[in-house]
């Protein structure tokens, strides 16, 4: 070896410190990316997310972002107040802010929504030294209402009303723009009580989200394990939900070969898990297998239920709330929104065909029941036919109806 050349040397521990090292750097910047980077739905945490006390302490909000890293700058303008001008739904306003003024916290209250607003900020398009930006899209523009427990609230609107939106912020999905929400007294805005939330609630979406190699008893074996259930329980609990879900028979059977109603009744027993507090987000497709499922679950817990049946928000709601344009239009008893919007009663008379051939026997039947609701309800047939009659009583009718002897 030549004088003057230093020998270089690289033992096996540099080696292994290397490695370690690298693995840590690229550990700790795959973490760091994938809080930074938006996930499916559009959500990211900001980049300097580590430096702030909350997140280290989880007091404080848990403060979340939307769009690319490199969206250009702007704000996101407020959702302008607008009185509603149905009575009922300001009367549930002013009673929330009320209570949310003075500090009460009612027992019986299990969701509490204070002005809860989503607004989306829209696409952002990088060009040549220009940037373009779509005019941000209000999804939610103030919820006030409560929820109560051991009921079942319904949320009806068409699509677009922002009924998605609102259980995807109460959830947890999708961080809100504005306002709040307490689920059990736990705010959505905050890491801790977010964490809290999702241990008491269960969420049935509105697509199945199964695999198809797996059974039902593995499915719930493997939501229960995800949801913290202590191992010696879930054998049991997997096998009572299968039983309140009609499900026991196919338990070892590959969710694949399911038919849509078997795959939605499964949904509903993974939603069930734990027995949450709240379960949301229900939009069952099998109506009248899911219907008794739905109604033995509202014991214990508030389920909040979206739907486009009125026969469903009928049949299983104690209150309903009717959205539209991200607002709430009405709020109320199925009995309340009827006797406010709806077109009245319908009474069908039924007539039964007499073996005769008679063609006066079905005039002679239907002039007595035309007579008795015209002079007692002032109305007549709005369809009539041999077999039957149908009438629509007015709202005004309602007691003048009720009163009369025989009717």
């Amino acid at each position: 070896m030549r004088r003057g050349m230093s020998t270089c040397v690289i033992s096996v521990d540099i080696i292994y410190q290397w490695q370690v090292g690298s693995f840590l750097f690229w550990f700790v910047l795959a973490m760091y990316f994938d809080n930074i980077i938006p996930n499916a739905s559009g959500v990211r945490k900001p980049i300097f997310y580590f430096l702030t006390p909350g997140y280290w302490t989880g007091k404080g909000g848990n403060k979340m972002e939307e769009g690319s890293i490199f969206s250009c700058i702007g704000s996101v303008p407020p959702v302008e107040h607008v009185a509603s001008e149905d009575q009922d739904v300001l009367e549930e306003e002013t009673l929330v802010k009320q209570q949310a003024m003075d500090g009460i916290v009612d027992p019986n209250i299990a969701v509490q929504i204070h002005g809860l607003a989503k607004t989306y900020p829209g696409t952002t398009k990088l060009g040549c030294c220009k940037c373009t930006k779509t005019s941000p899209f209000h999804a939610v523009k103030g919820l006030w209402m409560n929820i109560a427990k051991d009921q079942l609230f319904c949320m009806l609107g068409p699509n677009g009303a922002g009924k998605t939106t609102s259980i995807s912020c109460l959830t947890g999905i999708n961080p809100i723009t504005g306002g709040d929400a307490l689920i059990y007294g736990d705010s959505v805005r905050s890491s801790v009580g977010m964490s809290n939330i999702r241990k008491m609630i269960g969420v049935c979406p509105q697509f199945d989200i199964l695999w198809d190699a797996l059974s039902s008893e593995e499915h719930l074996h493997l939501f229960a394990s995800i949801k913290g259930l202590p191992p010696p329980s879930i054998n049991s609990t997997a096998e009572k939900l299968l039983a309140d879900v009609k499900l026991t028979g196919a338990a070892k059977v590959r969710a694949g070969s399911y038919s849509g109603g078997m795959k939605r009744r499964l949904s509903v027993a993974v939603a069930l898990i734990g027995d949450p507090k709240l379960t949301t987000g229900m939009d069952p497709i099998t109506r009248r297998h899911v219907w008794d499922i739905i109604q033995e679950s509202k014991k214990g817990r508030a389920i909040i239920l979206t739907t486009h049946s009125m026969e469903e928000a009928d049949i299983l709601s104690d209150r309903i709330g009717i959205m539209a344009k991200g607002r709430l239009r009405c709020i109320g008893t199925s009995i309340r929104l009827k006797s406010r919007f709806g077109t009245g009663f319908v009474a069908t008379v039924s007539f039964t065909e007499s073996k005769k051939d008679n063609s006066n026997a079905s005039g002679d039947s239907h002039e007595p029941v035309k007579r008795f609701f015209n002079e007692h309800l002032k109305v007549e047939p709005a369809d009539e036919n041999k077999a039957f009659m149908t009438f629509v009583i007015p709202p005004r009718q309602r007691e003048t109806a009720y009163g009369k002897d025989g009717f």
